[in-house]
């Protein structure tokens, strides 16, 4: 009976064990940090060391896929209302070099843009969207052309980030493959049927990123 007992004991201490060990495994799936995408890592947050402790919010990096790629436009608040997802849409860009580039609007944010994702669009880089310091940063006071590009900045007009999709990948994929700016032209829906325009919206051509 004594040993009986005991082997109740031992299966119970067991499974108890063998809980906490799957626990333990889940809480450690958690802070995997896993990219919907395959690619490269990019843009790593500096400095990180092993077992450090970071803010959700903080950016470790960037995964960027080699072949895809897609556009963030800002549109302005007179125009929100016409920039309708699935509308026609094509890219002029400041390269004159680089071919116009046929795109689907994908999204549109519902609320405006609280900073600024896209530095070359940022009036202190030579871009059409004006923008102030968040927190008192500045991009004079970061060290070099790195540290102003990562300063991050608001815009100090209302705008609604787009995202846009090339219509033929393959189109996008023979571009240059650094970040290109440029100008998007929505197809915006008429406000009368005798009227149909396209609206212009500050853009840049990236790289699909995962984070």
């Amino acid at each position: 009976a004594d040993a009986a007992d005991r082997v109740g004991v031992l299966q119970e201490e067991l499974g108890a064990a063998r809980a906490m060990a799957a626990g333990v495994a889940a809480l450690r799936a958690q802070l995997i940090v896993k990219a919907p995408i395959d690619g490269q890592l990019t843009d790593l947050a500096d400095p990180l060391r092993p077992g450090q402790w970071v803010r959700p919010e903080t950016t470790l990096g960037r995964v960027v896929s080699p072949d895809r790629r897609r556009v963030v436009a800002f549109i302005a608040a007179e125009d929100l209302a016409r920039a309708k997802p699935g509308a026609a849409a094509r890219m002029i860009f400041d390269d004159p070099a680089a071919p116009a580039l046929a795109l689907r609007l994908e999204s549109v944010d519902p609320a405006n843009a609280e900073a600024l994702d896209a530095p070359y669009l940022s009036a202190r880089m030579g871009g059409p969207i004006p923008t102030e310091p968040i927190n008192g940063q500045s991009g004079k006071s970061a060290a070099g052309e790195e540290g102003r590009r990562s300063a991050r900045e608001r815009p100090t007009t209302a705008v609604y980030r787009a995202t846009l999709q090339p219509v033929d990948p393959d189109d996008a994929a023979n571009l240059p493959p650094q970040t290109l700016a440029g100008r998007v032209f929505i197809d915006a829906a008429p406000l009368s049927l005798a009227q149909r325009t396209w609206r212009a919206a500050a853009a840049v051509l990236i790289r699909e990123s995962g984070f």
